[in-house]
């Protein structure tokens, strides 16, 4: 009891337990039950955990209690002579034992009796291989992801079907046989739909997470293949060209280049030297090392050819980047939107309010003669009536729909609950490189003491020999591996690299067609806190060093006598101007062995590189089309500030009129001492206004954007000025890192709905983060299926994201005016069939078969196959329904549709429709009589007009008259209907063809001057109806 009670005393203890049973007896128990059992489990998970298992020790549990979730314990065995006693605490009787919470492997450790992340004080490479393999388990990527029967299960006992179900029952009890057969048939259908499209989602999933590839172990100089899933933290892992990398390497010999669309957005291939970390789930495309021998037949070409390279494992499973992806995409919430729980309210607040009301009438109809066992049926009938299951599938229609339409040019929606909030998104935050611009960089110009030159051709030889030269770029068969920048500079230069033996070994030559330019015999890489790299070569005329990197840096190395005076000014004006700046250095040396920072002084300033990277065409409109409908736009970049600011203006971000301001920090500043500075006037910032002014002339420059740098970000927000500041004027955030982005999206979701739209990996956590994420997927898709958001585009283009907002705006009013119209009209039956009742009659099952069924279903399916406007409006549409105007007009059209019906009733009986024919079962309710046939007709039409008055149409969605499977659906039911009304009539009473439509719909001959009645009082209805809804806008307007 002792070890029992230490167990239950940690935050969110990890309990050991016993099943009682099989899992099969919670399902079979949950079926029986017609889904009660699993529903009152699902709200109520100790209820499940109680009934299949019970406490137990550790060393007796089969599943361990988390969280009132039962977890599999995973056991494996290992022999004595594999480990020491480093691991002795978490073996017993050789085993130990091990548990996934929420994707991270914890052990049980024997002597503390929990289960742990082991911390251990000993070096990686002290451990033996199997020690390794339990401290830090493998390299699976385990997700629980449910079978199909299982997954059928729960898209089956959902509450909604559930209470379909019972309703089902009901309807048989009372004799509606073919329509609770039709209701069934329905719900199957939605059923097998979701358990399709869930079934195919953890397809994908378990696609990706599958760790199919085969890897090759290095073991004393000799490789085998492994499971890549078998790979364990530390191992040494020999990499060859086309496979995918098994998890996070470091490279410990040789180079690679691989393609990290994954995590980038951009398919270019990246070179990767020692020393370097290699991304897990990105691609080798190629690899070289010196010196191959280790034994392997499957691979010996590769080893031969010296195509490969070698690496250690640093990061595994769900540690590693792959990993972190699939984590977040398993861990991914599906959240409901507001208008869900709005519509549980108001049906909750109608029940409440009804079930009084039934209450009476059950006692009422006992009063009058009826069995009380049948009357609490009809009155459960009635109780259906109100509280309808359509209502929860109605919204799943809407949603589906909207889902389908943009399937068709190229999106995905992943989450179909973010179609209702699409629509009212009030701010919008963009990556820029790969998003807005193009992929990758060209080179635009190279410009030399302020002259611009467009070819090498022209340019003075020592600076067209720094732009050959100074690269790491590597040649493997006929294609340039290494930085994208590299390659680009190489195919301006029009030059090749190739390889010539040496007495060091293989060296890297330059050549321009078949001109030999030189040998590179050094490269120091880029260093990321130095900002620039450099190589040595050995040319025909000697040997010289190169060096490139920011602007900054290489101003600081060079002889002051060779940077020109207008050097920052012409820096300022082509990063203003949305380019990227790369300075170019360099001189003739007479030792190359000499050390990096010996080579790095005195240096002649050679040139400035200009790279552009282009917007793409459709940015510009987009962005405008945002403006034009009063969405806001905003850049969230890692490129630097200047640059990030010139191409917000150049796609219409910011306005090139509107001054820029940004923040620069001195030291340890607060934030009140902070410098601004204007990129585009001359102005100021007033710190004690924060308003920007020009002398003394504010009102000239009311409007202002700010740009901030991601570290100076952090630091404004802390202030309730600068944090008003900020959310109010910034448009442009550059140098943000992933999570930087990811707080930028919180902060402005304080004050409305945000969307994010990115194209990597990187840019995860703000999308994830976003009310509405948008990932543009790579060419391969692996960057949209590994990001968790709510849209994933499969193609790289922006419009898209208009297309999502103008399906998100037609989509919230579609469901906004079905939830209107199935609750009016479900009072409006409610109410019908109350008063049928006070006169011990009913509608039968056929009249119900054909309003429900042949009208509201199809009309509901209807009012959502319209398509959205093509214009961009201004106007949001309304998120909720539990608001004033929305009630107000359900109430009163609930109220004219009562009278009306009243009337209709009171006046048929008043001239003599007073018939009723025997019920079809005895004690039951009548369902044949001339009241109820003409409430029949009353009701369907009110149904149809209601549905018309509900279905909006411009500006977020098509006309009516355009959607023509909506008008002639209308068209139909009023010939159907006018002739139905036609066959009832006195001169049309002994027809033999108007007899068989009145059997058809268990109808009966009306006296004269009741199809008059009927028609009079609708076209009433109609009008108030109509008169109330401009009467109801026309105030709230």
């Amino acid at each position: 009891m002792a070890q029992l009670l230490k167990e239950r005393t940690e935050e969110h203890p990890i309990r050991g337990r016993v099943m009682r049973f099989p899992r099969a007896m919670y399902y079979i128990v949950s079926v029986l039950s017609l889904g009660i059992f699993h529903i009152i489990c699902t709200f109520f998970p100790r209820v499940r955990l109680v009934f299949e298992c019970k406490t137990s020790l550790h060393e007796k549990a089969n599943v361990v209690e988390y969280r009132n979730h039962i977890l599999n314990v995973h056991t494996e065995r290992v022999k004595s002579q594999e480990t020491s006693e480093i691991a002795d605490d978490y073996i017993r009787n050789g085993i130990f034992r091990y548990i996934f919470v929420l994707h991270e492997r914890r052990i049980f450790n024997w002597s503390t009796r929990v289960y742990e992340i082991p911390q251990v004080d000993r070096d990686i490479d002290g451990l033996t291989r199997k020690e390794r393999e339990i401290f830090f388990g493998k390299n699976m990527l385990v997700s629980q992801i449910d079978p199909p029967g299982i997954v059928l299960f729960n898209t089956t006992f959902t509450v909604v079907n559930v209470y379909t179900l019972f309703g089902i029952f009901l309807w048989i009890k009372i004799g509606y046989i073919v329509y609770a057969l039709i209701i069934f048939v329905l719900m199957m259908y939605t059923v097998i739909t979701e358990t399709s499209r869930e079934i195919k989602a953890n397809a994908a999933k378990k696609q990706a997470s599958r760790m199919k590839n085969v890897s090759y172990l290095l073991t004393n100089g000799i490789a085998e293949p492994i499971s890549s899933a078998d790979i364990i933290l530390g191992d040494v892992l020999l990499l060859i060209p086309f496979l995918e990398v098994p998890c996070d390497c470091q490279v410990l010999q040789g180079t690679l280049a691989v393609d990290e669309g994954f995590v980038t957005g951009e398919s270019v291939p990246v070179l990767k030297k020692e020393g370097a970390e290699v991304l897990g789930g990105t691609t080798v495309l190629q690899a070289h090392a010196e010196g191959g021998e280790a034994l392997c037949a499957e691979i010996e070409e590769f080893i031969q050819s010296g195509s490969f390279a070698i690496v250690r494992a640093v990061k595994t499973s769900f540690s590693s980047t792959k990993g972190k992806a699939l984590k977040n995409l398993a861990e991914q919430k599906i959240t409901l939107p507001p208008l869900y729980y709005d519509t549980i309210k108001i049906i909750g607040i109608t029940a409440s309010v009804a079930a009084p009301f039934l209450l009476g009438l059950l006692i009422y109809m006992d009063r009058k003669g009826l069995v009380f066992a049948v009357g609490k049926y009809y009155a459960l009938d009635l109780l259906y009536a109100i509280v309808s299951p359509s209502i929860p599938t109605t919204i799943w229609i809407g949603m589906s729909l909207c889902s389908k339409r943009l399937e068709r040019i190229g999106v995905i929606c992943k989450n179909l609950s973010v179609t209702n909030i699409s629509g009212n998104i009030t701010r919008v935050c963009f990556d820029k490189t790969g998003t807005l611009t193009e992929e990758g960089l060209d080179v635009k110009l190279i410009c030399i003491n302020g002259e611009e030159f467009f070819t090498i051709d022209d340019m003075p030889p020592r600076a067209a020999l720094g732009v050959r030269a100074c690269h790491s770029a590597e040649s493997v068969g006929e294609r340039t591996l290494g930085d994208p920048l590299d390659i680009k500079l190489l195919h301006f230069s029009r030059s090749r690299v190739a390889y010539v033996a040496s007495q060091t070994g293989r060296k890297r030559a330059i050549y321009t067609e078949d001109e030999h330019q030189g040998t590179i015999l050094q490269v120091f890489g880029f260093d990321p806190n130095t900002r620039r790299m450099s190589t040595v070569i050995d040319t025909p005329n000697g040997f010289f060093f190169f060096t490139k990197g920011s602007p900054e840096t290489i101003e600081t190395l060079c002889d002051p006598s060779t940077v020109p005076d207008s050097y920052f000014q012409v820096i300022d004006k082509y990063s203003m101007e949305g380019y990227r700046i790369i300075a170019l250095a360099g001189k003739s040396i007479e030792n190359p062995l000499l050390d990096r920072e010996s080579l790095e002084t005195g240096l002649e300033l050679l040139s400035i590189i200009v790279f552009e990277n282009k917007l793409k065409k459709e940015t510009t409109s987009t962005i405008s089309a945002l403006s034009g409908s009063g969405i806001d736009s905003v850049m969230c970049t890692g490129d630097s500030l200047l640059t990030a600011v010139s191409v917000a203006m150049q796609c219409g971000i910011v306005e090139k009129h509107v001054p820029v301001i940004y923040p620069i920090r001195t030291g340890d500043q607060d934030v009140t001492e902070l410098t601004w500075k204007c990129i585009n006037d001359d102005v100021v910032l007033d710190k004690d206004i924060l308003k920007v002014r020009k002398g003394k002339d504010y009102t000239s420059y009311i409007d202002f954007v700010v740009a901030v740098e991601g570290n100076l970000f952090d630091l404004l927000i802390q202030s309730p000025d600068y944090r008003r500041l900020v959310k109010k004027r910034c448009k442009v955030f550059s140098r943000m890192n992933p999570s930087q982005k990811s707080a930028v999206v919180n902060f402005y979701k304080e004050s409305g709905l945000v969307c994010f739209v990115g194209d990597g990996a990187n840019d995860c956590n703000a999308i994830q983060s976003a009310d509405v994420g948008i990932s543009l997927c790579s060419a391969d898709g692996t960057t949209g299926e590994f990001c968790v958001s709510s849209y994933v585009v499969y193609r790289k283009e922006i419009t898209s994201l208009l297309s999502i907002i103008k399906e998100g705006k037609s989509t919230s009013v579609t469901t906004i005016n079905k939830i209107e119209q199935i609750l009016t009209i479900t009072i409006t039956q409610f109410i019908a069939l109350c008063v049928l009742q006070t006169q011990l009659l009913f509608m039968s099952d056929r009249q119900n078969i054909y309003s429900d069924i042949l009208i509201s279903i199809p009309l509901s399916i209807l009012m959502s196959r319209f398509k959205s406007s093509r214009q961009m409006s201004t106007k949001r549409p309304k998120q909720r329904i539990f608001i004033k105007s929305i009630l107000l007009k359900m109430a009163l059209h609930c109220s004219v549709h009562f009278i009306h019906l009243y009337a209709c009733i009171h006046i048929l009986r008043s001239i003599e429709n007073k018939y009723i024919g025997p019920p079809y079962k005895l004690g039951h309710l009548s369902e044949v009589s001339q009241i109820g046939t003409g409430t029949f007709f009353l009701f369907n039409f009110q149904i149809l007009y209601s549905g018309f008055c509900y279905t909006s149409g411009a500006p977020f969605r098509e006309r009516k008259s355009k959607n023509l499977s909506f008008v002639f659906f209308y068209l139909a039911h009023i010939t159907i209907l006018s002739t139905f009304l036609i066959s009832v009539t006195n001169a049309a009473k002994d027809h033999p063809q108007a007899i068989w439509l009145r059997k058809l719909l268990d109808l009966c001959p009306l006296e004269p001057n009741s199809v008059f009645v009927i028609l009079t009082v609708f076209l009433s209805d109609a009008f108030f109806i109509s008169f109330i809804s401009k009467v109801i806008k026309a105030l709230l307007t």
